[in-house]
């Protein structure tokens, strides 16, 4: 199920049921199109409702859609789903720009489409392991895709990597093998690969993993790596984050939840 809603219905707004998804238009649409899609089950459902409301904001600033989704969409781990969202928002959306449930925007006034050029379709992050410059790879927990034949073909590529469904990177691993790179340490690239013709690297601002790699002027917070197995400290840095950025007044978005007597309306065209 699906609830499409103006941004002037964001009262109506929350983290949807599991199984569903919500899509919040602007009030003034950009051209080109652009959604932010990010996608959560579980007990990161919570991560999705801190960061939920710097999405929708930076959403309406920019005129672009933010769809928010609770959805398995397939039966493979959670993180492979975020292929099938961005493939059915490419059918809409000129750009699709996707951030992890665990990433908040902390740089409201910062435009992604500002920092790439026409030559490439696909822009990640690079992040060292283990903290070493020398051995870094792309990170797939925020990247911006362009609609083209080479996105599709690559996300289909990516999703027939089947040996790794199991990976604890899933589809990043995937991404990477794909990419040249070794899956193993140092991480370091071994093989050519035509792939990499229409991939480019995004500032790290858009991908700032705290107190593990962090941005001097950060856009993107991701919780990915600092206290990873310590869900409640996590989920604190991110609520600590939503205040600085919102303002102290700012909730997270509420939960639905099966027993919820409310239903989010639909929108009219």
């Amino acid at each position: 199920m699906i609830a499409r809603l103006r941004r002037k219905k964001t009262q109506a707004v929350a983290v949807p049921l599991e199984g569903e998804r919500i899509v919040v238009r602007p009030s003034r649409p950009s051209i080109p199109s652009v959604a932010i899609c990010s996608l959560a089950t579980g007990q990161h459902r919570k991560l999705l409702a801190e960061s939920g409301p710097t999405l929708l904001e930076l959403g309406e600033r920019l005129g672009w859609t933010v769809v928010l989704s609770c959805e398995l969409l397939s039966t493979r781990p959670t993180s492979w789903s975020k292929l099938k969202l961005i493939e059915s928002l490419l059918g809409e959306f000129e750009f699709v720009f996707w951030i992890d449930a665990d990433a908040i925007v902390v740089d409201l006034s910062a435009n992604i489409l500002g920092d790439i050029g026409p030559d490439s379709d696909a822009w990640f992050v690079r992040h060292p392991q283990q903290r070493r410059e020398d051995q870094s790879v792309l990170n797939a927990g925020v990247f911006l895709v362009r609609r083209s034949a080479f996105v599709a073909d690559l996300l289909d590529a990516i999703w027939k990597q089947d040996d790794l469904i199991d990976h604890n990177w899933w589809e990043n691993a995937a991404l990477l093998r794909l990419l040249g790179f070794s899956l193993e340490p140092t991480y370091e690239r071994v093989a050519d690969s035509p792939w990499m013709a229409r991939v480019s690297e995004l500032d790290l601002r858009w991908n700032s993993v705290p107190e593990y790699c962090e941005s001097p002027r950060p856009a993107i917070n991701h919780h990915a790596r600092a206290d990873h197995g310590l869900f409640e400290r996590r989920l604190k840095a991110m609520q600590a984050d939503r205040i600085a950025v919102m303002g102290p007044a700012s909730t997270a978005l509420p939960i639905r939840s099966a027993g919820d007597s409310t239903r989010l309306r639909k929108a009219t065209n």
